[in-house]
């Protein structure tokens, strides 16, 4: 048996759902009724914006600083690098103290090696050399100003400054002005009387 107060909701349920679905319909067809008599134009405006509006661009999150309406401006170039610092100013000395002098023709006799053709010839002569060199002592410049009159001799007197390669520094209370020194260094090739 069935219970009369469930079959009285079903059939009041039914009833509802029937009358919603009628009265939609009926207020649906009054709108579409009433709407084709209204004289209301739309504004051209209105019709582009919504009809022709294209969808708003995609936004893309980029790190900006500033606000983003505003254009950037591309940063300036950076600056040029510092000039390297120059060299100092090579200032040249024409002489040293007759003690540095004694030390360089100390170092040259001590180096100097009397050429085997000259001694079998027995040539003998002097030689002056024109030596350029820094306040650490590097040779920078060889000229040899007055030869001997061997060629021997002259060789050697050249040859001597590369197996020197470098003489004792510079005192630095000897002319601090000076970064470099000419001296004229003479070599004598002298054979003893036997």
């Amino acid at each position: 048996m069935s219970n009369p107060s469930k079959k009285a909701k079903q059939g009041w349920s039914t009833g509802l759902v029937v009358s919603i679905i009628f009265h939609g319909t009926l207020i649906l067809f009054l709108i579409n009724l009433v709407r084709p008599t209204v004289n209301v134009a739309p504004t051209p405006k209105k019709q582009v914006i919504v009809e022709l509006a294209p969808p708003p661009p995609e936004t893309v999150a980029t790190a900006v600083d500033g606000p983003p309406d505003i254009p950037s401006v591309p940063p300036s170039p950076p600056p040029a690098p510092p000039a390297p610092p120059a060299p100092p100013a090579r200032v040249v000395g024409t002489g040293v103290p007759t003690s540095y002098y004694n030390t360089l023709q100390g170092v040259i006799q001590q180096n100097v090696q009397y050429p085997a053709k000259s001694l079998r010839n027995e040539e003998e002569g002097v030689c002056k050399l024109r030596v350029r060199i820094d306040r650490d002592g590097n040779i920078l410049d060889v000229v040899l100003i007055n030869k001997s009159g061997f060629t021997e001799l002259d060789k050697e007197a050249r040859n001597v400054f590369g197996r020197i390669g470098k003489f004792p520094p510079v005192p630095s209370q000897v002319s601090p002005e000076f970064t470099e020194f000419l001296v004229e260094l003479p070599i004598n090739f002298t054979l003893s009387g036997g």
